[in-house]
């Protein structure tokens, strides 16, 4: 059922309200402003949602922002951020619960936020499931009614691993290749691949059960594992890298010479086949592996494909493909997880575990740091699904940048910046997550000096 079909007031402003909600823009002086307009519009006002772009512009602008509640009196702890609103403000005995929609629809108009949000309401409680405050939160939640609805559990890695995978891994590849930074051209396209995690999230067998220490050995052939392997290029005939290395705290692909990396076994086996010698000094390996991600990418994936039904308009439609996306991609990053640094003391520096990051000496009392994982939904824990993940999408890219070398300027996650989109987008795109097709287009352009000069043709946010 869509909105229309419900009690709604829609004002001159633009503002919808359903039942104690109001969906207001964010062009307005203050939060109180826009509270006024919304407690105007619907009498029995609980909670605000602020929709389109970051109400007050950014960093210091936005808090103050925020900030000028005028009659409004906070209440409670609140959360202002550049990038977030959560918080509640007081008014007549009452509370009211203010969020900003960015994080879930993008900058989507009232309208649309609140027709978007009934759709997917709709799909995650087909799930088992129900909305929570945050697309990470409910995407995790969709993965766990998804599996205790098939009786399915899934066991966490030990912390040292799952700590030594955070700490080794990283997510997309991002670089700035010789034809972007030498030579400039007519015209460069962008060529990405739909919904593309969702796209792999369905079709691989991650890793599951205990970890087992690989030791100098190669795993079996498709195995899931994470290995570190000393490199060497020679042999590889391509103007970038097969593999990435972590320098400096930012990941390079060099396509000459020796180095000591880690990387999934799919990534090593890959580029052995294409010239690299790679020598295994040690990694995990899961001795089984599940399509534990499957149909929960399944579920996601009908709901982007079910938002384009008829009778709903082009805006509800990209705000409800919008929050699939964001679900998808934040909750894989929620399921990563963090470590955090935590802080001991004992009196005798004996005491102090080979771990330990840093220690100091404090009169008569030893401190030290040791990295432990986050305990903030450890249940959602599992790195060694995300790694594979992002491995076969790093695969994909690499796969793509090979067809044709010569014409890839610049890639960035799972978009390419080419010369010449023919080689590069799906022939027959049938519109399908996971397939490659053009997103923009842009003119003549002088060569790059850095990535950022790339976002800036695309204007792409980073």
């Amino acid at each position: 059922m869509r909105i229309s079909e419900i009690e709604t007031v829609t004002t001159d402003t633009g503002t919808v309200t359903i039942d104690g909600t109001a969906y207001v823009t964010t062009d307005y002086d203050s939060l109180g402003d826009a509270l006024a307009e919304a407690e105007a519009a619907t009498e029995s006002l609980s909670r605000l949602v602020l929709c389109g772009p970051r109400p007050g512009g950014t960093g210091r602008n936005f808090r103050l922002w925020a900030g000028r509640l005028g009659a409004w009196i906070e209440v409670g702890e609140s959360h202002v951020s550049p990038s977030s609103l959560n918080m509640r403000v007081g008014h007549d005995g009452r509370e009211v619960r203010v969020t900003w929609a960015y994080s879930w629809f993008g900058e989507s108009e009232p309208a649309a936020v609140a027709e978007a949000t009934k759709q997917i309401r709709h799909v995650v409680a087909q799930s088992g499931a129900r909305m929570l405050g945050s697309p990470s939160a409910t995407g995790t939640a969709m993965l766990r009614a998804v599996h205790a609805r098939r009786s399915w559990e899934f066991s966490t890695s030990p912390a040292e691993v799952q700590s030594a995978l955070r700490q080794t891994s990283g997510q997309g590849r991002f670089e700035l290749l010789d034809r972007g930074r030498l030579r400039g051209g007519r015209n460069l396209y962008a060529v990405d691949a739909r919904f593309q995690y969702a796209a792999i999230a369905r079709s691989i067998e991650v890793g599951v059960g205990v970890p087992v220490d690989l030791g100098p050995n190669d795993p079996p052939a498709y195995a899931a594992a994470w290995v570190e392997v000393e490199v060497d290029t020679a042999g590889s005939p391509y103007p970038f890298g097969l593999l990435g290395v972590k320098r400096g705290g930012k990941w390079e692909y060099p396509y000459v010479g020796r180095f000591t990396t880690w990387a999934h076994w799919c990534e090593v086996e890959y580029a052995r086949a294409h010239g690299y010698r790679c020598r295994v000094l040690g990694g995990y390996l899961w001795p089984m592996r599940s399509r534990a991600l499957a149909p929960w990418a399944v579920a996601l994936i009908r709901a982007r494909e079910a938002a384009a039904r008829p009778g709903l308009d082009s805006a509800t439609v990209e705000a409800s493909r919008s929050a699939c996306r964001n679900m998808v991609i934040q909750s894989i990053g929620a399921m990563h997880g963090r470590d955090v640094l935590r802080e001991y003391v004992v009196a005798d520096s004996s005491e102090i575990p080979a771990a330990a990051e840093g220690w100091s000496r404090h009169e008569d009392r030893w401190r030290y740091q040791i990295r432990e994982a986050s305990n903030h939904r450890a249940v959602n824990s599992h790195p060694e699904w995300t790694t594979h993940l992002w491995a076969v999408a790093r695969l994909r890219l690499l796969r793509q940048m090979m067809i044709a070398p010569e014409k890839v300027a610049a890639v960035a996650l799972d978009a390419l910046y080419v010369t010449d989109p023919r080689p590069f987008a799906s022939p027959a795109d049938d519109g399908k997550p996971g397939r490659w097709r053009v997103t923009k287009t842009a003119g003549f352009w002088k060569p790059f000096r850095t990535m950022n000069d790339v976002y800036a043709m695309f204007e792409v946010d980073q």
